[in-house]
């Protein structure tokens, strides 16, 4: 976590100087401020719908609770648009009867959280993947730079594929084919560290002159190491365990 604020900074000077079409899609969360807020208001009600079930309980677990709000939440936010507007609004309504400050500050925290959380999550998945890695032609391709992705073979077909372990289930769950869980093809040029070989270049070359694969290569843009390590360095000096500062705001917010 020491290394995560040169990381926001550094993928941050990246976008703003040279990809500055990223810019809109990291401010993406601020326009959809009303999706935020509605989430927040869906948790809110189900937060309070949590209290209310647990008052009946002659036990009270806080893992039970938080299942509970999680299911709650999930519930809510899948009914048809008219009937989620009237649930929460008299959850809502109820609350703030009930404790009028403590909801309204509970939603801002909530409508805040979320609206920050979504900038993070942009700005280290969808941002950083595209500011951190460039597209060339095979004829820009050098030894030891770093694929992006491995290319597999499936028969005749070649592809690229960088998808998680979680995006292979969610696929199988979708299709119904397993087989994407275990085998993804033969590994024909992989992402590794070590970066490209001469023979690896020219087998791209060769499937792309064959017309098997598109001339445009995804390659990873490295970052600096040396001023990573020395700011992770300074910043756990300076200001100590991040992980255990964000737990103590989260104590402190909730």
């Amino acid at each position: 976590l020491a290394l995560l604020p040169f990381l926001l900074v550094y993928v941050f000077f990246i976008v703003y100087t040279s990809r500055r079409h990223l810019m809109d899609e990291f401010m993406e969360p601020l326009h959809q401020y009303r999706t935020s807020m509605v989430l927040a208001l869906v948790i809110t009600s189900a937060v309070t719908l949590t209290f209310i079930i647990t008052d009946f309980l002659p036990f009270q677990i806080i893992v039970l609770s938080l299942i509970l709000v999680y299911l709650l939440t999930m519930v809510i936010s899948r009914l048809p648009p008219r009937i989620k507007a009237v649930i929460v609004s008299v959850i809502i309504v109820y609350s703030l009867y009930m404790n009028f400050e403590l909801t309204v500050s509970g939603v801002v925290i909530l409508w805040v959280s979320i609206t920050v959380i979504q900038l993070i999550r942009k700005l280290l998945t969808s941002i950083t993947r595209e500011a951190l890695q460039d597209t060339m032609a095979v004829d820009e391709l050098k030894e030891g730079m770093i694929l992006a992705s491995t290319l597999y073979r499936r028969g005749d077909e070649y592809y690229f594929d960088d998808s998680s372990l979680l995006d292979r289930f969610r696929t199988a769950a979708r299709t119904g084919d397993v087989s994407t869980l275990t085998y993804r093809g033969e590994p024909v040029v992989s992402a590794m560290a070590a970066g490209l070989r001469e023979d690896e270049i020219e087998t791209l070359r060769d499937l792309v002159s064959q017309g098997k694969i598109k001339d445009e290569f995804r390659i990873r843009r490295g970052m600096p190491f040396a001023p990573a390590i020395f700011i992770g360095l300074v910043v756990s000096l300076l200001i100590g365990d991040l992980a255990m500062i964000l737990f103590r705001l989260f104590d402190l917010m909730f």
